[in-house]
């Protein structure tokens, strides 16, 4: 099994403190979770600089790109893609940019106000995944959030959505994978089975 941090953020995101190097430090200091998808919001440049600081480190810690997309009905998170979307996209159009380049969809907390995509859809979209646990969730996010893994057919996953470096991988998933590398990591998300772990308690 190989432990992942899905939902990583650097200080490429506007609230984000994470420099790409103290990811790569508790990359390495982390007994278990040596994977991170960094997915800052609409750009790659956090991803694009772990990656090269990572370089040295590589039969350590794995870094995949990500991208969280700020559509017109709330967030969408693209893995494996390495091209930045351009404009204001809607959601059916990101799942169409992601499947163009063999990218899987992610649906990253569902139910969050203002920019969970769930509530602000009327018809359903083709998602690779869901985020099902991150430490901000409360306890109803999480049964909803689990509910609709369930009803798109997707697979569950957990991340920290960290923004501070003390909350990296307090969210994770587990995936069936031997080796630690990009193609065989999106691979074992796309096709399961997966364990989402959450380390904090969840409100309410």
């Amino acid at each position: 099994m190989i432990y992942i941090d899905v939902h990583v953020h650097t200080n490429s995101s506007s609230d984000s403190s994470i420099s790409p190097r103290a990811l790569i430090k508790a990359l390495r200091a982390h007994p278990s979770v040596k994977c991170a998808i960094v997915t800052d919001h609409d750009t790659l440049k956090g991803y694009q600089r772990a990656k090269r600081l990572s370089k040295q480190y590589e039969e350590e810690v794995l870094i995949i790109p990500g991208i969280e997309v700020s559509t017109d009905k709330g967030h969408l998170t693209l893995l494996g893609v390495e091209e930045e979307p351009r404009g204001l996209l809607s959601p059916s159009e990101a799942v169409d940019f992601a499947q163009e380049r063999d990218a899987l969809v992610l649906i990253p907390h569902p139910f969050r106000s203002g920019t969970g995509i769930a509530s602000n859809l009327k018809t359903r979209i083709k998602a690779d995944a869901v985020e099902v646990f991150g430490p901000r969730f409360t306890k109803a996010e999480a049964k909803m959030s689990s509910t609709l893994a369930k009803l798109l057919k997707a697979i569950p996953v957990a991340g920290s959505d960290c923004h501070r470096v003390e909350e990296f991988a307090t969210c994770y998933t587990c995936v069936n994978a031997a080796t630690l590398g990009v193609d065989e990591i999106l691979s074992a998300l796309r096709l399961g089975p997966t364990r989402p772990v959450c380390t904090v308690r969840l409100r309410g």
